[in-house]
């Protein structure tokens, strides 16, 4: 766990902000700095930015105390990392937020293996997860995905223990943590069907009853409805209101339409909006979502080719080219051991399996293909495994090969982080080939990280001059970069060019009109993904990456 901390915040100040570190830590001040349960989202009116209403506060809190006890008062998503102490020490105390989720995560999945497995097994659990490229490279990011995966984890083990041996006390630790993890991330909701799968996994190895039949089960049912509802409610400042009076009514609508098809849905929509509610963010947060994975909203990449409509084997693909290949050996005989365990209690080393296989299948249909960040709960999940893995390949039928796979798989699982560093975010595995570029980006490759290392670069060349494209959310007129203009689509140009892989492969478009970026009344931020807007570049090769995401050009005058 203290090797884990450590790597990932040496990579605070490696980074810059990555696309969506500006929203969170905004959300987190205007959080903390709110007067009444409403005015902690006023800037949904203030700005127009109805993205940022589609996740819950707890990480974002986390990640909004260290700006603000630094003096951080501007929320302006613009401007929020440049106020106080200024962009990089903001980060810094932003991104430090996220760690006792890490420490979370890893104790967690160390408990759950050591309680099926015994002590051997939690221990190699906690090594495996917290030597995951994936893992290490959003606890490094002032963002919800790694707290999300912590607080689902932790929620699944209350449920386990709840199911073990149902008590009172039992029921509101479930559902104090099934609250927690909802207001970390919605997607704690595929925890009620993981479940019930669990329920009659139970029933049928077991030969168990169903579904409690008892009263004091129901009571307790009860109970952890109650404590997950209070919970929820408390992070929402036990608000209560109108879910359209939040957002402006232009964004309201714009929602509805989104969300819902046919003029009854829409009208269904409408009213159940109109409803005073407790927590009425819930209802946008929900509503946003839902608009945000509708038809022709988010554009998705894989293997070269842009859609709007998602692709069915996204995060099947990503996992299988993001994941180290020991770890999913590993946990792939650690499934194995536990399908052919008899022994009792076999649903409950089953149960994280069962989970993981819910949320892949959950996420099949999404058209938000972004990254397996969105997924990163199957990590912890399997590597439950990772213990039961080396342990039933040591005890394999032709021992010298089983335990020389085993110390190797070990031994190679433990040294990715030391060849990944610091660079974990876009760390592929061998199977995405030599240019990962090709098969995934956004999240899983270019998240506007590597922008430091842009200024450090074009300093050391001495370039006093340079057009750029940059994929990120840092306002780029306010950092340590020569003079120069905006790349526009379809405009070649000359000299020293700068251009992030999302611009590149033209998964995003906006520019400037005059190319001045120091312009905000320029900036065009409608503009479509085009994989052609940059194809003049493709009679030059780059003089260097930046990092792993920003490709430098040069094209000499007259060319």
């Amino acid at each position: 766990m203290g090797l884990a901390v450590a790597r990932v915040a040496a990579t605070h100040r490696v980074f810059a902000g990555t696309a969506d570190e500006v929203q969170h830590i905004a959300g987190g001040i205007e959080w903390l700095r709110a007067g009444s349960s409403l005015e902690a989202f006023d800037m949904w009116r203030k700005q127009h930015v109805w993205f940022v209403m589609t996740n819950p506060p707890i990480a974002r809190i986390a990640v909004g105390i260290g700006p603000t006890l630094a003096g951080t008062r501007d929320t302006r998503l613009r401007d929020v990392l440049y106020d106080g102490p200024g962009y990089a020490r903001n980060l810094v105390l932003a991104r430090r937020g996220i760690l006792p989720f890490l420490a979370m995560l890893i104790a967690v999945v160390w408990w759950m293996a050591r309680r099926f497995w015994g002590d051997a097994a939690g221990l190699a659990a906690a090594a495996a997860v917290s030597t995951l490229p994936p893992v290490l490279a959003h606890a490094g990011n002032a963002t919800i995905d790694l707290a999300a995966a912590a607080t689902y984890l932790l929620a699944l083990l209350m449920l386990l223990r709840w199911l073990e041996a149902p008590s009172r006390a039992r029921a509101c630790a479930l559902g104090l943590a099934f609250g927690f993890a909802l207001v970390t991330k919605f997607s704690a909701l595929t925890l009620l069907p993981a479940g019930l799968i669990v329920v009659f996994h139970r029933h049928h190895t077991e030969r168990t009853a169903l579904l409690p039949t008892r009263p004091a089960y129901a009571v307790q049912l009860a109970m952890a409805t109650v404590a997950a509802g209070l919970c929820a409610w408390a992070a929402y400042r036990f608000s209560f209101g109108r879910p359209d009076e939040i957002g402006d009514p232009a964004t309201m609508r714009y929602l509805v339409d989104h969300c819902a098809h046919g003029s009854a849905a829409r009208r269904f929509l409408a009213a159940v909006i109109a409803v005073p509610m407790p927590a009425p963010q819930v209802a946008d947060s929900m509503l946003a979502l839902c608009a945000a994975n509708g038809p022709g909203v988010s554009a998705s990449y894989l293997l070269g080719h842009i859609t709007f409509d998602g692709y069915a084997l996204f995060f099947p693909l990503a996992l299988l080219v993001k994941t180290p290949i020991p770890f999913m050996v590993l946990a792939f005989w650690g499934v194995r051991a536990a399908v052919r365990d008899t022994a009792a209690g076999r649903w409950r080393r089953l149960a994280p399996a069962l989970v993981a296989l819910t949320i892949l299948v959950s996420v099949l249909p999404s058209r938000i293909n972004i990254g397996v960040r969105h997924v990163l709960q199957l990590y912890p999940l399997m590597a439950v495994y990772v213990g039961p893995g080396l342990a039933s390949l040591w005890r394999a039928a032709r021992p010298r090969l089983g335990r020389t796979l085993a110390v190797g798989l070990g031994a190679w699982q433990l040294a990715i982080p030391f060849a990944a560093a610091p660079d974990y975010l876009p760390w592929f595995n061998v199977l995405a080939g030599s240019h990962p570029e090709n098969v995934l980006l956004d999240s899983d490759l270019d998240w506007g990280q590597d922008l430091f290392r842009l200024e450090r670069e074009l300093e050391a060349r001495h370039i006093d001059r340079v057009s750029i494209a940059y994929f990120g959310a840092a306002d780029v007129c306010r950092h340590h970069l020569p003079g120069g203009r905006w790349l526009r689509p379809h405009d070649p140009v000359t000299g020293w060019i700068a251009v992030s892989e999302m611009y590149r492969k033209g998964v995003v478009g906006f520019y400037y009109r005059n190319g001045d970026y120091c312009d905000r009344a320029q900036f065009v931020g409608e503009a479509p993904p085009d994989p052609g807007q940059f194809a003049w570049l493709d009679a030059y090769q780059p003089v260097a990456r930046v990092g792993k995401s920003i490709l430098l050009y040069y094209v000499p005058e007259g060319q």
